[in-house]
């Protein structure tokens, strides 16, 4: 998506405000997601709290829902369902080559998804359970309700950037409405045999390279994906950007 040219000297790019920075970090003064959003018209989309909301969120945010709360209609989850499949694909097709390059530890993974079982001692059949694991939800419709154990975290985040092929920036919020970015890109890693495997991967960004990065997009006109984690809450949102 491209968002039209500035049509006058009153549009200005607003991200963040002056503050004292250090190169070290420059979060000396948190930034408000507000303020993050603004130079785009961007504002939160809620979705259901069903344990799905980052598929629904995503939903949100690609379908510029008009909104202020997505109330997941039979077609809305239908179309939210299919990019949940869509994400869920690409994790399976990625996961034996992810866990080679270190980028998913099968053992952990595997007990965050299923707690209450004894531990796997074995990284082959800890991997086996996942994408096991990753058939089921793939077919699991984003009206549905899940265990904590089962919600999106990093790795659903990573594959959803690969499924837009175009970065995904989520908003980190916490209680005080200060947020801290992260990009999710994808690219193309060596594996030990010379091939190339094409996986998502995480970059957080500091306050002064967020900025920089987010007024490029402003310059060149070019709308980011947005989701917001909002931490007290355990809960994503979409993104809409009006008209």
């Amino acid at each position: 998506d491209i968002v039209p040219a500035a049509s006058g000297s009153q549009e200005e790019f607003t991200m963040g405000r002056p503050h004292v920075g250090s190169a070290e970090g420059d979060a000396d003064l948190p930034i408000q997601a507000a303020h993050w959003l603004e130079s785009f018209a961007g504002t939160a989309v809620d979705v259901a709290r069903n344990g799905q909301c980052a598929f629904l969120a995503l939903y949100a945010t690609m379908s510029n829902h008009a909104r202020p709360c997505l109330t997941s209609t039979a077609a809305d989850t239908r179309q939210a369902s299919e990019i949940k499949k869509g994400v869920y694909t690409l994790m399976m097709a990625n996961l034996r080559y992810d866990v080679e390059l270190g980028l998913l530890d099968p053992l952990l993974e595997a007990h965050r998804a299923f707690p209450n079982q004894p531990l796997h001692v074995n990284r082959d059949a800890a991997t086996a359970s996942l994408f096991a694991h990753y058939a089921q939800e793939r077919t699991r419709a984003t009206n549905v309700q899940v265990p904590k154990s089962f919600w999106a975290g990093p790795h659903e985040l990573r594959a959803m950037a690969q499924y837009l092929r175009e970065p995904l920036l989520v908003l980190r919020m916490n209680k005080s409405g200060d947020a801290q970015l992260q990009r999710y890109m994808y690219k193309d890693f060596r594996l030990k045999n010379g091939d190339d495997h094409e996986t998502g991967y995480c970059e957080a960004l500091t306050d002064r390279q967020a900025r920089d990065y987010l007024f490029e997009c402003w310059s060149l006109h070019v709308l980011p994906r947005f989701l917001i984690l909002r931490e007290d809450k355990h809960h994503f949102n979409g993104v809409a950007h009006g008209e």
